[in-house]
């Protein structure tokens, strides 16, 4: 979890940071968070077996990783280095189907020393 700096505020602000301090009536949690017999029948008529093989190849730990593609993007950088930074937006554009960035030029390390 991220640090935020909260110097700024009283202590009753820093206290109520990041929490909602209202009460939600029950009527709108179970709007927003069940699903009713009409929710489940559209979403079961957008499933099908393509959704099944998608999730399937997700979720295979590909030869020499020790990952699945969908561990790899649930989870965050370990750290914020630069080349981690290059290396997690070449997999946003990757997965978002744009390429890779800077025209695939690498970052780490071996072109600053070859330069």
């Amino acid at each position: 979890m991220l640090a935020v700096p909260v110097e700024f505020l009283s202590d009753q602000e820093a206290a109520a940071f990041g929490r909602y301090g209202g009460s939600v009536p029950q009527a709108d949690l179970e709007r927003f968070f069940f699903l009713d017999d009409g929710d489940r029948l559209l979403a079961g008529g957008m499933r099908g077996d393509h959704n099944r093989l998608a999730l399937d190849a997700l979720l295979v730990v590909p030869p020499g990783s020790r990952v699945s593609e969908l561990e790899r993007w649930r989870t965050g950088l370990a750290r914020a280095s630069g080349p981690q930074m290059v290396k997690a937006l070449n997999r946003v554009a990757e997965i978002i189907g744009s390429g890779p960035v800077a025209g695939g030029t690498r970052c780490d390390g071996d072109a600053a020393a070859a330069g």
